[in-house]
């Protein structure tokens, strides 16, 4: 079966000149032609220009395969790599014919806005892609086509979870794209490593994931279940962190970390985390001393520090930037506000509706103690006036008689003592008596 399939393979690479199955090429690259108006040839062409590599390790495997000495984990890992090109040519596709927008990318007042709509809805998705690739991260971090993919998809997804009008993936995309122009423009790519690169642009991507479209007050004064989890402490921002690192730990699909090594995922993570705790604004001005502070030694400036503060600066740089942007912004934000308002509104309703349910309750709880008390004193009062009757009934009229045993005839006892001390006997006295 080995031996047929390398042989299918040969005699289809010298029929069509092409490379493995490539009738399922050209059709493919026929559909993305029909598709977005692009040019079939400029498909073959950058498939051919990057496909070398790809050619000679297929070749090798079909000459392995007729002499019976490729195993199946060769197999594998020549298909995945074969999956990992055509990932690339179906993502590059869209770099032929690029959105007008996209060629603003190293301008400051750079419209997201507008790259959002010509991209449906995946600004976030272009911007990533382009800076990974711009600064060539893709090939030095050996990050899989499919898992950026599959992450930046799902990254999308979160930022629309809450509908925000402005925390969203538009605004995560803004922020990427500064980050990008503070780094190229300042010359500051030159003084980082790849690693601290990539860190900013990841951090830039994912700062506000899943974002409330509320603030950390909002959420400490409610007391939702972010608050409580993060001990009142940058909720959000501790949110956006573990929900974006969380996608790359439950799925191996999205996990474009995979191929750091201990020593640079470590790195990597330290400096993510302090980027994005240094987004929460009750940080501004502590940022600002520090800073301040640490120009006055330039050479003395930790990376960590200005990195960090590079990312706030992106972060809230809009009212900088061209006033049509800067207004746009503004009443998305101004939106995002009202609807907190608005919900902040409802909270207090609903508090006060809780409040008085609960001191209803107390109320109520109270008066049927009190009620039960009085019940339970009546009933012992009943029940020790019934044990004394009872108890009156068990002994007798004696019970109730003075302490003299003989009650009214103490007279007659008393005269027949008399009687006995006279020596004379009484039988009324011996019957009383008798009856004692």
């Amino acid at each position: 079966m080995d031996s047929d399939l390398g042989k299918t393979c040969t005699v289809m690479e010298n029929r069509e000149g092409c490379l493995l199955i490539p009738r399922n090429f050209r059709k493919f690259f026929k559909f993305l032609s029909l598709v977005d108006g692009s040019d079939e040839s400029a498909h073959l062409k950058l498939f051919h220009s990057r496909s070398s590599n790809f050619t000679k390790r297929l070749r090798s495997l079909v000459k392995q395969l007729e002499r019976g000495e490729a195993s199946v984990v060769d197999l594998k890992k020549n298909l995945e790599y074969a999956a990992t090109v055509l990932e690339s040519v179906y993502i590059d596709e869209t770099s032929l014919s690029p959105c007008p927008a996209m060629q603003d990318v190293d301008k400051w007042s750079f419209d997201v806005f507008s790259l959002n709509e010509a991209s449906g809805d995946h600004a976030l998705k272009f911007i990533f892609y382009e800076l990974l690739t711009r600064y060539d991260l893709i090939s030095r971090f050996k990050i899989p086509i499919s898992a950026l993919v599959s992450f930046v998809e799902a990254l999308e997804v979160g930022y629309s979870k809450h509908k925000n009008p402005y925390h969203n993936l538009m605004h995560a995309a803004d922020v990427t794209q500064t980050v990008h122009y503070l780094l190229y423009k300042t010359g500051v790519a030159n003084w980082l490593t790849e690693l601290e690169i990539f860190a900013i642009i990841f951090s830039a991507a994912i700062h506000d994931y899943e974002h409330t479209g509320t603030t950390n007050n909002f959420h400490i004064q409610t007391r939702s279940d972010p608050a409580i989890l993060y001990n009142d402490k940058s909720v959000l921002e501790n949110h956006h962190l573990s929900a974006a690192y969380r996608l790359l730990q439950e799925d191996e699909e999205m996990n474009i970390l995979i191929n750091l090594s201990k020593d640079d995922w470590r790195e990597f993570r330290t400096l993510v985390i302090e980027m994005v705790m240094a987004t929460d604004m009750s940080c501004h001005f502590q940022q600002i001393k520090a800073m301040k502070t640490a120009l006055q030694q330039p050479e003395a400036i930790e990376k960590p520090k200005a990195l960090s503060l590079m990312l706030h600066t992106a972060d809230i740089s809009h009212p900088a930037k061209a006033w049509e942007l800067h207004h746009r912004w503004t009443m998305s934000l101004l939106e995002e506000f009202f609807r907190q308002l608005a919900m902040g509104t409802e909270e207090k309703a609903k508090k006060e509706a809780e409040e008085k349910a609960r001191l209803a309750a107390e109320e109520k709880q109270k008066e049927m103690e009190a009620k039960s008390q009085a019940e339970e004193g009546a009933a012992g009062k009943a029940e020790k006036k019934t044990s004394g009757e009872a108890k009156n009934q068990v002994n007798g009229t004696c019970t109730n008689k003075s302490d003299n045993p003989y009650g009214k005839n103490s007279k007659a006892e008393k005269s027949s003592g008399e009687k006995q001390q006279n020596g004379e006997y009484s039988f009324t006295g011996e019957r009383l008596f008798s009856g004692c």
